[in-house]
């Protein structure tokens, strides 16, 4: 048996096969053995709909969507999952794969800043960051190093390009 599995599965019919099956399945693996061997290789999305189509992994994938960590992969860069990200009430550090830059995240921190500096973040990385603060107020110093934009400005804006401006060197 490969990783404490059952050399004969029962087989599958059908849609309430299948949750016997994955109940038998999930019985066998080991909480460890799933949480370390198949979550980090799952893509946040599929977490996600698992969670909410299925009970016995709801039950398995709950604290790992709801821990105080949460590392995402470079594909999970969507809005949907960044918006989901930055609604995560107990969510202290992310990690973003291949996030140089800011290795991690502390979401809930930046959204009480008053002021940011965004260096130069992978475009996965500023995705979960931009949705994370994006109903701050925070005044936001770019890349650039000069320009200086109120995220208030930025959401009542039509066009980002057109929200003022407003650099000085005391920020």
């Amino acid at each position: 048996a490969l990783c404490g599995a059952p050399a004969i599965l029962p087989p599958r019919h059908g849609s309430s096969g299948d949750s016997a099956f994955l109940s038998i399945v999930l019985e066998e693996f080991d909480r460890n053995a799933f949480e370390i061997a198949l979550l980090p290789h799952v893509a946040l999305a599929c977490k996600r709909a698992l969670a909410c189509t299925c009970y016995a992994l709801r039950e398995r994938l709950t604290p790992h969507l709801r821990a105080a960590t949460l590392s995402v992969l470079r594909d999970d860069a969507v809005w949907s999952n960044a918006l989901f990200v930055a609604r995560l009430p107990g969510l202290s550090d992310l990690r973003v794969e291949g996030e140089t830059s800011l290795p991690s995240m502390d979401l809930a921190r930046y959204r009480r800043l008053e002021a940011l500096k965004v260096g130069a973040l992978s475009t996965p990385a500023a995705l979960f960051f931009g949705a994370a603060i994006a109903t701050s107020n925070a005044r936001l110093r770019l890349s650039d190093g000069s320009t200086i934009r109120s995220i208030s400005a930025l959401r009542s804006s039509p066009s980002p390009n057109k929200a003022g401006k407003e650099a000085s060197d005391a920020d």
